[in-house]
Formats: structure tokens, sequence, C-alpha cells
């Protein structure tokens, strides 16, 4: 176990929460057991002993969590963590410098000071359980890294005296703000708080207040864009979703992104220049009954193989060109009119069969810009699933590149496959 680690106590007879997918009915999320302090994600200030109080409340030390991960499922596990916090960071126009790292003391995550840098301490077993879920049903692990991004950025880590009700309030509300951001709709957003013990501590507040927060923070991120806010303010189970759209863009049940009113370039105050493809791009039309346009890529064998990004076919996957195992490749989607993006769909690597998609590289960290200058980092699971997101910022663009920033690169071939990358 990493020294560092040590700073936090084990939580005695506490099992490690199994989180839920929300139910059908109510669009809630549970964790089992239903303990008070189940979610235990540690405050820990540059002293070298803190109580073992967390998000959810607190609890007596005790005998830590046996580790029967792997070296390499660990190794995983940190990457991932290190990706989330990248991508909530990138919403707010930051640039992630924290260190992470896996201890087995806390049952969730923490955050801490070490050597004058800012570090968050994350549980393997709990990040794990989110691993192979929908991108809908990871709302919760998003929640945990926010939280204990708002304790850093809002300078609780370098205050002595552990977890206060006031400075949980304070990172629950920026939480609520980067989910919003992130296309969480308020019920997503709230679902890691809902558990909670209805009654606060001299460490906690209540759930009340707490959901209040989380309501807060996502509800000044939608005013912060401009929008006409979704659905009841008073409604807990508000359901709307977060998307920055303009009055006039898709509703969240289309399947495709409506054209825009087209805006004199000299008025946008934003817009980017296009970015230039190399002379090995290739660019093949999108597919029709969609947007109209095309999608570009750094490198291919042919239009046929740039179609098969935007093609129904996930068996048939686009390879980069380029020697390397794929970080650097872009791809460019050049619409005919300006548009507002609803949502980005990934299907990762060589879905030929399961031997495939790991012998080849896969997508691991994207980031997108768009011609109004908006970007968002994406983290890509590792796994033959469909993955979607809500891209919310890009209305009005013109444009949308994505750059490759990391792969997982394969065990027999280096060449990075990708089975669809649409964006409608």
């Amino acid at each position: 176990m990493p020294a560092r680690a040590s700073r936090f106590k084990a939580l005695q007879g506490a099992a490690l929460p199994e989180y839920a997918p929300p139910d059908p009915a109510t669009g809630v999320s549970t964790m089992r057991p239903a303990l008070a302090f189940a979610l235990s994600i540690a405050l820990a200030g540059p002293v070298a002993a803190q109580d073992p109080c967390g998000m959810g409340g607190c609890a007596d030390a005790g005998t830590a969590i046996t580790d029967p991960l792997s070296a390499e499922e660990r190794r995983l596990s940190e990457r991932e963590v290190f990706l989330l916090a990248s991508e909530i960071l990138a919403v707010s126009g930051l640039v992630n410098t924290f260190k992470i790292e896996e201890t087995m003391e806390v049952l969730n995550a923490a955050a801490y000071l070490e050597d004058q840098e800012r570090w968050i301490g994350f549980n393997p077993l709990w990040v794990r359980q989110f691993r192979d879920l929908p991108t809908n049903d990871r709302w919760p692990l998003y929640a945990v890294v926010a939280h204990e991004i708002g304790h850093h950025l809002l300078g609780h880590t370098i205050v002595r005296g552990g977890s206060r009700p006031a400075t949980e309030l304070q990172a629950d509300e920026f939480a609520g703000f980067a989910l919003h951001a992130l296309g969480a709709n308020l019920a997503q957003a709230q679902a890691l708080w809902q558990d909670f013990g209805a009654t606060g501590s001299a460490t906690h507040p209540a759930r009340g207040l707490r959901l209040a927060a989380v309501e807060k923070g996502w509800r000044a991120s939608a005013g912060r864009a401009g929008l006409a806010l979704p659905g009841d303010a008073t409604d807990p189970d508000d359901t709307a979703p977060s998307i920055r759209q303009r009055p006039d863009a898709a509703t969240p049940g289309d399947t495709g992104a409506q054209a825009a009113p087209a805006v004199p370039a000299e008025t946008r105050p934003h817009d980017t220049i296009r970015p230039e493809m190399s002379e090995r791009a290739v660019c093949a039309p999108l597919p029709k009954g969609g947007l109209r346009g095309r999608v570009c890529a750094s490198s291919a064998l042919g239009v046929d193989h740039v179609a098969r990004l935007t093609d129904n076919d996930r068996r048939a996957p686009w390879t980069e060109q380029e020697p390397g195992p794929g970080s650097g490749s872009r791809m460019l989607f050049d619409f005919a009119t300006s548009i507002s993006a609803q949502r980005l769909t990934v299907v990762n690597g060589d879905n030929t069969d399961e031997k495939a998609f790991r012998r080849h590289a896969r997508l691991e960290g994207l980031t997108l810009r768009g011609s109004n200058g908006h970007e968002r980092v994406i983290v890509v699971r590792d796994n033959r699933r469909e993955q979607t997101w809500t891209l919310a910022g890009f209305e009005g663009v013109d444009w949308i590149e994505v750059i490759v920033d990391s792969v997982i690169e394969g065990r027999r071939y280096d060449t990075l496959a990708v089975a669809r990358l649409r964006i409608d």
C-alpha cells in the first residue's frame, strides 16, 4: 500500500457499497448496503492524521479492506480516475494537475495534500463496479470524483479540521455544476446523495440540504449557459436532460441534431479557424437521413474505410494507417450548415469478436473542439458496448474536430481500430 495512503483510517465493519443502477420507475439509484455512512469520501487536510469522515458521514477506525485486485486492474483503475478527473476539470476550462493513487483505506475516494501536491486517493474496488455499466449509470462515479475535486479547488484541503457541513455543501454544489456541464440531468446528478442520512451531524449536513446544494450547482451551470432551465425547480425527480441547446434544437427523444439558424461569421464571438487536415486525410459523406456534410479521418485506406466510422456495421472498423498505436489521430466532422450537436456515439475497437478487440489498439481519451470555441474531454471505456455522451455546449457549430489523446495499446497489432464514432 502506498505510504501516503496510511494517513487514512480504515472503516470498521463497513461493507463496500455496491452500486445499483437507477430504478426504471423512479430513476433513482440505490446503494447496497444502505448504511448512513457507506459512501465515505475522506476530506484530508495538510495534517498527517485525519478523521475517517467522508461524503456520507463518519465511521470508527478498524481493519482495512482486503485487496483482491491484480496489479493490472489497479493500474487501469488509476488511469480511469485520472481521465475522469481530466474530463470534469475540462468543463471548467482547467487542466488536470492532480496526482491519483489507489488505496484500500477509504471506501471510495479522498482529497488530500502531500508534499505540496494535490492528491485524490480512491478505492479501486469501488471504481471497478462501474467499469462496464452504461454511461447513464456511471454518474455516481463522476459525482464522487467531482466532489473531491471541489474540495481541492475550493481550498478545503489547506484548512485543518476535517469534514464540516459548510465545506461539504460547497463541494456538493461544485459537483452539481460539473455534472450538468457533463450532461447529467438533475435526477442523475443527485443519484449519489439519495441514500445519505436524513439527519445531519457535526461533520455532515442533512440529506435534504445536500440535495439542494447539488441542485443549486446544477442550475447555476445551466443558467451560466444562458438557457431556459428544464423542469420544475421544486421537483426532486426532474428528469429533463441538461442539453445546452438553442430553443429550436432537437428534443432529447430525437435521433439526430437539428440544424441551427445560420449565424453570420462576423457575428460569432468564439469562431475558431477550421483545422487543416494532412495530405493523407480521406473524407466520406455523412450517412443519409442524418446530418448533412462529411467526416474526414487523418489517415484511411479509402472513402469506404472512413464511412465505417458512421455506418451501422460495428463489425467493420475504421483503422488508422499512420505508424504507431494511434495517439494523435484526428477526425473532422464538417457540416453543410450550422448545427446544434446533441450526442457523441462510440463503439470502441474492432468488434469482429473479443479476440480481435483485444488485439487492436482502442480509444481511451478524446478531445472534441467545436467551431464555436467549445472543447470537451471524453473518457472512452475499454469495452465493446455502445457508449454515448451528451454534447452540451456544441450549439451553432460548423465543424467539430475529434482528437485522439490517448489509446490502449493492442496485444498484437500496433493499429487503432474504431467500430463507430458518430455525432448526431
